[in-house]
């Protein structure tokens, strides 16, 4: 299941200075979950994907896991 219509690429942004360029950069994931009453639809109001509760999509996911 996909939140959004269109999967964005991850970007990195080259520097234009060259002294920018040489010096090493970090990165950290963020992970976000929802509250259980939330419901999620399309970010780009098209209706894709239909609209999931955040709880029930969480519960299906962790029962396909854990089969």
């Amino acid at each position: 299941m996909v939140w959004y219509d269109v999967l964005q690429r991850h970007r990195i942004m080259i520097p234009d200075d060259e002294v920018k360029r040489q010096k090493m950069r970090r990165s950290i994931a963020f992970f976000v979950i929802a509250d259980d009453d939330v419901t999620v639809k399309c970010l780009d109001g098209s209706d894709t994907y239909p609209p999931v509760n955040s709880s029930e999509y969480l519960e299906n996911k962790l029962k396909a896991s854990y089969v």
